[in-house]
């Protein structure tokens, strides 16, 4: 649960080992730098989309 008591920035080590995962998250909505609307914050978030995508991987 590390990501979600401590997102990784956008710059972090993590992020840029993966990339590409976190590009198709950021592109499918499952992740967002969004904190509110109109502002932008460092670190990546889990959207209500990507809690709802998890929730049912995990039913």
């Amino acid at each position: 649960m590390t990501c979600w008591t401590n997102p990784p920035s956008v710059k972090s080590d993590l992020a840029r080992a993966l990339a590409a995962e976190v590009a198709w998250a950021s592109s499918s909505n499952l992740i967002t730098t969004r904190v509110a609307p109109g502002k932008f914050g460092r670190k990546w978030l889990i959207t209500a989309r990507g809690l709802e995508v998890l929730r049912k991987s995990y039913a």
